[in-house]
């Protein structure tokens, strides 16, 4: 695999392709343990598209490849047993999901503010109530899906662990505010 690195300016962004991950910018600061955890997280959610691609990215079901590829790399920081990193990268999300748009928009287009966001914060509720180790079987049948959709998704993980982990998915795709999120309505 090559990375190929386009420059250091404030942003960020980084995409994956067969074979070579591209970062077209990394966060620059006079803090080097704050550039170093922002590179891992990076190259880790790319490394991460390896195993979570497939499904259509012009449409909401992106979700399935950016929430894996996320939470990919979220586990191997996390296999380390160090939560700081989790609760830094928790600082912006946590503020902001609420404001974005719901992953499974109306139209079926892809929300250009949610996918990313709002996908690691439903999964970072499941982590809270349920453990690292839900988070990696959930991961293990999103990998194993053979159609790329958020239905074969939810009808394998059911058959995979029963219908409340699928519920609590499907009522997160259209909810605002996760505080809810296990609440049977």
């Amino acid at each position: 695999m090559d990375i190929v690195s386009l420059g250091n300016e404030k942003g960020g962004g980084a995409y994956f392709r067969k074979e070579i991950i591209v970062i077209e910018k990394i966060n620059v600061s006079d803090d080097v343990n704050e550039v170093n955890q922002y590179a891992i997280e990076l190259l880790g959610h790319e490394l991460g598209h390896n195993w979570f691609t497939g499904a259509d990215t012009t449409t909401w079901e992106d979700w399935l490849n950016e929430t894996g590829a996320e939470w990919a790399g979220l586990l191997y920081l996390l296999s380390f047993g160090d939560k700081t990193f989790l609760e830094y990268r928790l600082r912006w999300p946590k503020e902001k999901y609420r404001e974005m748009s719901v992953i499974k928009s109306p139209d079926g287009k892809r929300p250009t503010d949610s996918v990313h966001t709002r996908g690691f914060m439903m999964f970072y509720e499941i982590y809270q109530k349920y453990g690292i180790e839900t988070i990696t079987e959930i991961l293990k049948v999103l990998v194993d899906i053979k159609q790329h959709t958020t239905a074969a998704f939810l009808s394998d993980l059911k058959a995979k662990m029963g219908g409340e982990i699928p519920g609590v998915i499907e009522r997160g795709l259209t909810m605002k505010d996760y505080a809810e999120l296990f609440n049977v309505h």
